[in-house]
């Protein structure tokens, strides 16, 4: 489960970032640069490496929350367990 939410994870913080920075910078360049892409400038490169990583950061706390909880409900596990009867 965890690996299947950390990769929707990463495709779902993806999207927002590409459609930030076709905003921000339109052009040519439709894609933000990555960290070794030398035709980008610095002052490109940094900002758009720190909104990817916020916005990831951001994506993946709602899944791993959203998950979390999921995983509690399911009966037999987390606070389910928990609240069964001992004999």
């Amino acid at each position: 489960m965890g690996l299947v939410s950390s990769t929707v994870g990463g495709l779902f913080a993806g999207l927002p970032v590409n459609q930030l920075w076709q905003c921000a910078s339109p052009g040519e360049r439709s894609q933000p640069p990555g960290a070794l892409e030398i035709s980008y400038p610095f002052t490109e490169t940094v900002p758009a490496a720190a909104v990817e990583g916020t916005i990831y950061a951001a994506v993946k706390t709602v899944i791993e929350r959203t998950s979390g909880r999921m995983f509690q409900r399911w009966p037999g596990s987390g606070r389910a367990a928990d609240k069964a009867p001992t004999s």
